[in-house]
């Protein structure tokens, strides 16, 4: 009973820590440009009819993928054209996200501790710390592609925890992981291959089990991707050429990294190690003794081998 107790409190939290995503939604204006693209491009859309060129203030805007503009246009069709509606789309967009650090604390608990553990309360404590993080409940109120990129990625690692954890669904799971790896693709481009690939290979090189990367159903992935990313860019290219996918592809990804184009800012290799740490304020100061602890187990042994033990 008391262990109930607590879970139900425990709920209770996390219900009143994702209220504040839902308030006054509409109260406010659009806050900056940023915003103001995923309001009007996607209306825009509604109004001309093509659901392949996205322009703002009817101007191409070919700077980022088409996805995020499908999401708030299916949400204007059903709920009518508004600044709130967009941002309630964001919200959507953001209680996945809190859903997903749930069932990866769920996934990483269990697969630790074993039969009775507390994965529960683990799960329910990681959904409360990220609904409550300011950078999350700032973003999930004005900036939509950040919040579905986020979700597109952490649903890829949860794939892949999820395919390490039940390797009698393995298949199942990985094929679900290429299917967010290509959402993430058409909502911000590479970065959603390239950041979960840096995680997997370095969990991967970790336990000295890089050959597994070619048991990921490469191959059956590429496809995947392809058949979700491919035909809008095959559409785009019918309609002029290599002009704006290689604007986007050499423009938007190598050289804003590179040189900080469009941003004002050079993004060296260390960029976004503090960017990590402040978005992630105030749960960021808690990397340090995960780390020490992680290391501890798997100094003592305590992970093994089985890829099923060690998600967490």
């Amino acid at each position: 009973m008391p262990d109930r107790i607590h879970r139900w409190t425990l709920a209770a939290l996390l219900a009143v820590a994702v209220v504040p995503y839902f308030i006054g939604l509409g109260d406010s204006a659009i806050w900056d440009a940023n915003e103001a693209f995923y309001v009007e491009t996607p209306r825009e859309m509604i109004e001309r009819g093509d659901y392949v060129s996205p322009t703002f203030n009817y101007e191409p805007r070919f700077n980022k993928p088409v996805l995020s503009y499908w999401i708030v246009a299916a949400f204007y069709q059903v709920f009518g054209i508004a600044v709130g509606v967009q941002r309630l789309a964001i919200a959507l967009g953001a209680m996945g996200l809190i859903a997903t650090a749930f069932l990866l604390a769920w996934l990483a608990a269990s697969g630790t501790t074993g039969r009775g553990s507390p994965a529960p309360d683990a799960a329910l404590w990681a959904a409360i710390g990220l609904a409550v993080s300011p950078r999350l409940l700032m973003f999930a109120r004005r900036i939509f592609i950040d919040v579905y990129i986020s979700l597109f990625m952490g649903l890829t690692l949860l794939c892949f925890a999820a395919a390490e954890r039940f390797p009698e669904r393995r298949r199942l799971f990985l094929a679900l992981m290429y299917v967010s790896i290509g959402l993430g693709m058409l909502t911000k481009g590479p970065v959603a291959v390239v950041l979960p690939g840096l995680a997997f290979a370095v969990y991967l090189a970790v336990h000295r089990e890089l050959r597994r990367t070619f048991s990921m159903m490469l191959p059956l992935g590429a496809v995947i991707v392809a058949a979700i990313v491919v035909p809008w860019y095959a559409a785009l290219y019918a309609r002029d050429g290599w002009t704006n996918i290689v604007s986007f592809f050499v423009g938007e990804n190598v050289d804003r990294f590179t040189s900080g184009l469009g941003v004002k800012v050079e993004r060296g290799p260390f960029f976004y190690l503090p960017v990590l740490f402040s978005d992630s304020f105030p749960w960021a100061v808690l990397l340090v003794p995960a780390g020490i602890a992680w290391w501890r187990e798997r100094r003592d042994g305590l992970a093994g081998h089985d890829p099923s033990r060690r998600v967490g």
